[in-house]
């Protein structure tokens, strides 16, 4: 990344380099930057997955997250505010050398925020108003938006080999059936959603017939189909380089 493009206090931008030229496609869309003193790093995640940061060295640096939206931080307090999650279009700073910083692709934490942002999309049909308050916990649909985005991670983490699932199927089953769902289909039956034709729906409803939602499912498609290639794709032997 320029270093004209980099933060003020991470003014020092880093060229990202991989022996494995299947992990370029991925590797781009991950900007980073460092300190004076290469001690910290900065890093925007472009993508579409949730992305985990683990140290190499085991040693326990501190992730903080930045700018952080209100879609963003309503997920992080349903799963776990202070888990190292690097979110789509989210930027965190990392306490320790760049060298010493890995990421992998999360498949359970990306379908639970596909699972939280559909949620929220349907509730988004009533208003954004009500968008705004479900997302900040200010209504009935809060509870359902952060049980969702739960269940979302939980019955993924049921699944045998997601990376290779039709997340269509699961999404519908998670959502609609399953045990880990149970809780996100009884908040639900609290949320009154509206259809394309104005006519009133209850979340819980909707949630039950999921898979005749077509557009719906087909973005929870696209959306997983891109961490679940990175997911496959990537051995993350990551080499950093200053461009200065």
């Amino acid at each position: 990344m320029p270093d004209d493009e980099c933060p003020s206090d991470y003014p020092y931008g880093l060229t990202i380099t991989t022996d494995v030229e299947a992990e370029v496609e991925y590797l781009k869309h991950m900007p980073a930057c460092t300190n004076g003193a290469a001690t910290a790093m900065w890093l925007r995640n472009d993508t579409d997955a949730v992305w985990k940061l683990q140290s190499r060295s085991g040693s326990s640096g501190q992730v903080t997250r930045l700018d952080e939206t209100l879609r963003q931080a309503s997920f992080m307090d349903a799963v776990g505010s202070s888990l190292p999650l690097l979110m789509p279009k989210g930027n965190v700073s990392v306490n320790v050398p760049p060298e010493d910083v890995n990421w992998s692709v999360s498949l359970d934490y990306t379908l639970g925020w596909a699972a939280h942002d559909l949620a929220v999309e349907r509730v988004a049909s009533a208003g954004e108003t009500a968008a705004v308050a479900a997302l900040g916990r200010r209504s009935p649909a809060g509870a359902a938006v952060a049980a969702c985005a739960l269940a979302g991670v939980e019955g993924a983490k049921t699944v045998s080999h997601l990376e290779e699932a039709d997340s269509r199927e699961v999404m519908i089953e998670v959502l609609g059936s399953s045990v880990a769902g149970l809780k996100c289909r009884t908040e639900a039956q609290r949320v009154r959603t509206f259809n394309a034709d104005g006519t009133p729906a209850v979340l819980s409803d909707e949630l039950s017939h999921l898979g005749a939602n077509t557009e719906l499912i087909e973005k929870v498609h696209t959306r997983m189909d891109f961490a679940q290639r990175a997911f496959k794709a990537l051995t993350l032997g990551l080499k950093f380089w200053h461009r200065g």
